[in-house]
């Protein structure tokens, strides 16, 4: 009769009873680790829902791209945007250039964006002539429905702003999601401004003179 090997037999129930050991601990940790997920999932949705989205996205202010809009009585206006970052005062600004397609005259708009204020238009110029300091606040850093924030000062008297509503909008470039956000600073100020997520500007209307300017296309 062949010996019973019992030092291999322990030797194999110790090295199961290992594995099935390190297989709880495994599971106990998949468990915590998908709970920790579910945890900042749960946290990162209630901020947002709080405090509002970064609004970055609603205005990227860089990028190798050009966006053509249609004006109320007077020529189409081409918005041409870059990767590269000029100096203003010490300040590194994105720049926005905003060519008259029918006069070729440009106006630069200057933005830097921070936690403190959010998307600001720091200074302008004419033709990449003087630059000219005149921050106006576009979107605060977060953004909901029911913000409202101070966006500048205009002849000594504050324009207010606030984000209305998320809506849909048609324009020549197609169907976008967008926010609606008023700026009002009687009796010299009322605009309306529509943004969309990873676009930017769809739409603005000046509602005292009843002009407004809408996308036509986006081209790289």
């Amino acid at each position: 009769m062949a010996e019973i090997d019992v030092d291999s037999i322990l030797a194999k129930k110790e090295a199961e009873e290992k594995r099935k050991s390190m297989m709880k601990k495994l599971k106990i940790y998949g468990i915590a680790a998908g709970a920790a997920v579910l945890a900042g999932i749960i946290v990162f949705f209630a901020v947002v829902k709080f405090m509002g989205e970064k609004s970055a996205k609603y205005f990227p202010a860089t990028g190798e791209f050009k966006m053509f809009y249609n004006k109320t009585g007077t020529n189409p206006e081409r918005w041409e945007f870059s990767r590269e970052l000029v100096d203003v005062n010490g300040r590194m600004c994105a720049v926005i250039n905003k060519v008259n397609t029918g006069t070729n005259r440009t106006k630069q708009d200057y933005f830097y964006s921070n936690r403190e204020q959010g998307i600001v238009r720091y200074a302008y110029s004419n033709n990449f002539g003087e630059k000219k300091v005149s921050p106006f606040v576009y979107l605060p850093y977060r953004v909901k429905k029911g913000a409202s924030f101070t966006a500048a000062e205009v002849r000594g008297v504050s324009i207010k702003a606030s984000v209305d509503e998320f809506e849909v909008m048609m324009s020549a470039a197609g169907e976008f999601e967008t926010m609606r956000v008023e700026y009002k600073g009687a009796p010299y100020y009322n605009k309306t401004m529509w943004y969309a997520e990873g676009v930017g500007v769809i739409r603005e209307r000046d509602n005292l003179k009843g002009n407004e300017m809408n996308l036509i296309s986006v081209m790289e």
